[in-house]
């Protein structure tokens, strides 16, 4: 058994010195997106920017992610709520095609006559390409696990639109990413969010989500 441990042990540390930098290389990638998402108790609509810069170390297999974005959600029992959000994580190259994320971010909503409310989240990725970053064609598959603690949307009872609760949820999606240019793709993703039911079992959150995205890399020259 013993010795069934050390070669599993041998594989990995193999398997994880195939990593040697961020996708393409770089040495910074942004992303402009655009994301929808058709819940069951909310529709949204908004725009992100994320940038992730390789970390400076020897192996160069480690990323700092940062961003924030903007989105107007319209949940089924309240009014119009625009959000602001702000986020920062680590990501790992564990091979060339396969990365580890973890991202935490917090959210302002602003809704008019209203106490303002907020999200704070703590999300673990997991990204599988099929084919490499650097091919013109590159499919993917993601599976995000997030917890999430932030206010409820409804405004059914007067208390609980202040209430806040904890919940989880469970998004699994893929895509594929275009290469426009030597430094320069168009992704496109679907998915679908399972998450836990609101405390008033006013908001329900499952649903599809979409993003569109135009993604930049940067090269150590650049």
């Amino acid at each position: 058994m013993k010795r069934f441990g050390l070669t599993m042990l041998a594989v990995f540390l193999g398997c994880c010195s195939g990593a040697r930098a961020i996708d393409r290389d770089a040495r910074l990638i942004d992303t402009v997106s655009l994301n929808l998402a058709d819940l069951n108790d909310a529709d949204s609509i908004g725009g992100t920017l994320w940038g992730e810069t390789a970390v400076n170390v020897e192996r160069q297999d480690w990323a700092i992610l940062f961003g924030g974005g903007y989105e107007e959600v319209s949940p089924d029992n309240a009014s119009n709520i625009e959000g602001w959000t702000l986020g920062i994580g680590l990501k790992y190259y564990l091979l060339p095609v396969t990365s580890i994320s973890g991202v935490g971010t917090y959210t302002r909503y602003d809704q008019d006559g209203n106490d303002d409310k907020d999200a704070k989240a703590a999300t673990l990725t997991v990204k599988q390409r099929l084919l490499p970053a650097e091919d013109p064609l590159s499919p993917f598959v993601k599976g995000a696990l997030t917890w999430r603690d932030r206010s409820t949307f409804s405004e059914a009872e007067p208390g609980a639109e202040r209430d806040s609760y904890s919940e989880a949820l469970l998004t699994v999606s893929g895509g594929a990413e275009f290469e426009m240019a030597d430094n320069f793709t168009f992704i496109f993703e679907a998915g679908y969010v399972i998450a836990d039911e609101s405390n008033d079992q006013l908001e329900d959150l499952d649903g599809l989500v979409a993003t569109i995205a135009m993604q930049y890399y940067f090269d150590y020259d650049d």
